[in-house]
C-alpha cells in the first residue's frame, strides 16, 4: 500500500466515522462497516478496495437508508466508486476475489 493510499484511506475512515456518529440513534453502531481489501491473486493490481456500509439518511418515518459503497483507491490516492464505472455484477465478482486487510 502506498503512502497516498494510506492517506486517502484515513480520510475515508474519518468521513465514515463522522457519518456513523450522525446516525447512532438509528442503529449505525450495528450497521456501519468499513473494510479494506487488496488483490492477493494479481500482484500487478496495486489498487486497494474499501467497502463501506453506512446509513445514508433517514426516511420520513425514521427508517435508515443503508448504502454500501465499493471504493477503489488507486496507488496515487485517487478514488472512484466502482459502481459508477462497472456493472454491479462485475463489482461483486471483483470484490469476492480480494483478501481483507482489516
Amino acid at each position: 500500500m502506498t503512502n497516498d493510499q494510506k492517506k486517502t484511506i484515513e480520510e475515508l475512515r474519518s468521513q465514515f466515522n463522522n457519518n456513523c456518529k450522525l446516525y447512532v440513534e438509528y442503529g449505525s453502531n450495528r450497521i456501519c462497516n468499513f473494510q479494506i481489501f487488496f488483490n492477493e491473486e494479481n500482484p500487478e493490481d496495486k489498487n486497494i478496495t474499501v467497502v463501506v456500509t453506512a446509513i445514508d439518511g433517514v426516511s420520513d418515518n425514521f427508517q435508515p437508508y443503508i448504502k454500501t459503497s465499493n471504493i477503489m483507491v488507486e496507488p496515487d490516492g485517487i478514488t472512484f466508486n466502482m459502481s459508477d464505472v462497472f456493472p454491479e455484477s462485475k463489482v461483486v465478482e471483483y470484490v469476492q476475489k480480494l483478501k481483507k486487510i482489516s
